[in-house]
């Protein structure tokens, strides 16, 4: 075996065990989604965060005025 062949071997190596974490993690979170509320409200205020907001920016954690407030300050 010579050194390309190594490499090579490697990288099949490192790409299967990259693909085996993958499809852990996205099992974990497939069975978390269930249990995750539909309507996330917002840190600061506890209103409820708008479904447009969450389709735009999936991580929101504030609605949009209270995130306002926070970048103007």
């Amino acid at each position: 075996m010579d050194i390309i062949d190594h490499a090579q071997d490697l990288d099949r190596k490192f790409q299967e065990e990259a693909l085996k974490i993958h499809f852990v993690r996205r099992e974990s979170i497939n069975n978390v989604i269930p249990g995750l509320t539909r309507n996330p409200v917002c840190l600061d205020c506890d209103d409820e965060i708008p479904p447009a907001r969450i389709e735009a920016k999936p991580d929101a954690v504030r609605c949009m005025d209270c995130q306002a407030r926070k970048e103007r300050k």
